[in-house]
């Protein structure tokens, strides 16, 4: 199941599986935490059920073992291009270098676009620019899309 949503505004993509926490007065990262948020946006549409982080659970001053940062990360979406506009052996080269480290069949999927480029990947590939003495600037993904991390080993599927 993919539980990594893009929400361009709201948090009402989220899957609905997705665990909120509901009023938690003690809870010093509340307004920065996604499940804190997410809950108060499903009470507000007046969901009839939710799936809901134990309340009993501690608290401490960096939140529990549940907080989700409800800061968007950046993800990559398809690689078409990215060796177009690049001299011939410097795209071979980049080429292989990405096969090697996606896998073939990860890199096909990344390049058609049915697997994101986390942040990681996306600096790896940019050092990989750097290191062909290439400008990183010129690197262009097919699109970007702010993502809700909700389960990070997920979001690798698009």
């Amino acid at each position: 199941m993919n539980t990594a949503t893009t929400i361009p505004s709201g948090y009402d993509r989220l899957p609905t599986d997705y665990q909120v926490c509901a009023t938690r007065p003690d809870c010093p990262v509340r307004g920065q935490c996604l499940r804190a948020s997410a809950y108060d946006t499903v009470a507000r549409k007046g969901a009839s059920f939710l799936s809901i982080v134990n309340p009993l659970i501690p608290c401490t001053a960096i939140g529990c073992e549940f907080f989700a940062t409800n800061m968007p990360m950046m993800y990559a979406l398809g690689i078409s291009q990215l060796l177009d506009d690049l001299p011939y052996r410097a795209a071979v080269s980049i080429k292989k270098e990405l096969i090697a480290y996606f896998g073939r069949t990860n890199f096909f999927r990344i390049r058609t676009k049915a697997r994101y480029i986390t942040i990681e990947e996306q600096a790896y590939i940019r050092s990989l620019f750097q290191d062909k003495g290439i400008d990183p600037d010129r690197i262009r993904y097919d699109e970007m899309h702010a993502i809700y991390d909700t389960e990070s080993p997920i979001v690798r599927s698009h």
